[in-house]
């Protein structure tokens, strides 16, 4: 019988093992594919899970596509199998080369920037904790909602070996910028 209680406190607990958005793609791509840490950085900024480092994967198994068009492809991915799905159905109908495969099917139709807002006391109060200057302090939260991104670059110091300008920019918010656009925003795949 203890061990019916032990179960059900353990699934009533959040799942604390789970990485935030960044620091899962960043892992998960540098393990698996061992992709440097600058591209992996490029890669997975503004990511809200694993999904670009899966669609990165999924890219490369094409054959036809490298680093760098497979990084263009899939930054920003919500959906590794869209993307993957539309570069493989180009890949195999248009005769498109590679590269402009990976620009059409980007998951990313606009350019990434920082939130020009201010951010969520939670984040700045996490933040403070970790050693980082105040400057930093500042633009790791700048936009923030909660204290995400403070959990994101507490928790990869401790596991992905980038230096801390690094882990600011990697798990600092991120918005697409569309311009030239009335009405509607962005959709990311």
């Amino acid at each position: 019988m203890p061990l019916v209680i032990l179960a059900v406190r353990a699934a009533a607990q959040p799942a604390m093992a789970e990485l935030p958005g960044p620091l899962a793609c960043f892992t998960s791509v540098t393990r698996t594919n061992g992709l440097d840490q600058g591209n992996a950085k490029r890669l997975c900024i503004g990511a809200t899970s694993s999904e670009p480092a899966r669609c990165y994967n999924g890219a490369l198994r094409l054959g036809s596509f490298t680093n760098a068009q497979a990084i263009q492809l899939c930054a920003g991915a919500t959906s590794a199998d869209v993307v993957v799905r539309c570069a493989s159905q180009l890949e195999a109908t248009s005769g498109y080369v590679t590269s402009d495969i990976a620009s059409y099917c980007a998951a990313l139709h606009w350019p990434l920037v920082r939130p020009p807002n201010g951010g969520s006391p939670a984040c700045i109060d996490d933040a403070e904790t970790t050693g980082f200057s105040y400057t930093q302090v500042i633009d790791l939260c700048r936009g923030s909602t909660s204290s995400e991104p403070a959990e994101c670059a507490r928790r990869g110091r401790q596991s992905s070996g980038l230096a801390d300008a690094d882990l600011v920019a990697l798990c600092a918010p991120a918005v697409e910028l569309p311009y030239g656009v009335v009405g509607g925003g962005p959709t990311r795949y």
